[in-house]
């Protein structure tokens, strides 16, 4: 369970501390992404990120794979979503689409946000970017759909069982 992320006053999940323990422990791949939460409400997330080298583009030393800024992307509208619904159940991507405006530079600082803009019964609408922490360029923009309710796995039971 995540009892540790749950305020012992009120008995409500502490989201912006749910969404650090999503991109800290509970998943590997997310430990390369270097997240640091800066926002967490029901309206969007907001974070900071620097990937891991090992997420460069085969063909540059220089610059990030596109697919690290889909994932990064596809893991803050979860992390949205959840803060939106107020609930921890299980939810999985409809479809995604990724819009890659400019290069990320490998070991850039990254600032991602995220929002869900529309929700239809158990299906919702999310809307993403991720800009440059430096220049502030928009690298990537996304929308995508997500269904409320699947039958995957739940992330309030432990390993996501």
């Amino acid at each position: 369970m995540l009892d540790h992320l749950t305020d012992a006053e009120n008995g409500k999940i502490d989201w912006r501390e749910f969404a650090g323990h999503y991109f800290g422990e509970a998943h590997p791949m997310f430990s390369q992404f270097n997240v640091k939460i800066i926002d967490v409400s029901d309206q969007e997330v907001k974070m900071e990120a620097s990937l891991s080298r090992d997420l460069r583009a085969e063909h540059s030393e220089h610059f990030l794979h596109t697919g690290a800024l889909t994932l990064l992307l596809d893991s803050a509208f979860g992390i949205a979503l959840f803060a939106h619904i107020r609930e921890l159940t299980p939810i999985a991507t409809i479809n995604l689409k990724t819009d890659y405006l400019s290069p990320a530079k490998s070991e850039a600082k990254l600032i991602c946000t995220a929002s869900c803009f529309a929700r239809d019964g158990n299906v919702a609408r999310m809307q993403g970017e991720v800009r440059s922490y430096a220049s502030r360029t928009v690298l990537a923009k996304a929308t995508a759909a997500f269904m409320i309710g699947t039958k995957g796995p739940s992330f309030a039971s432990p390993k996501g069982t």
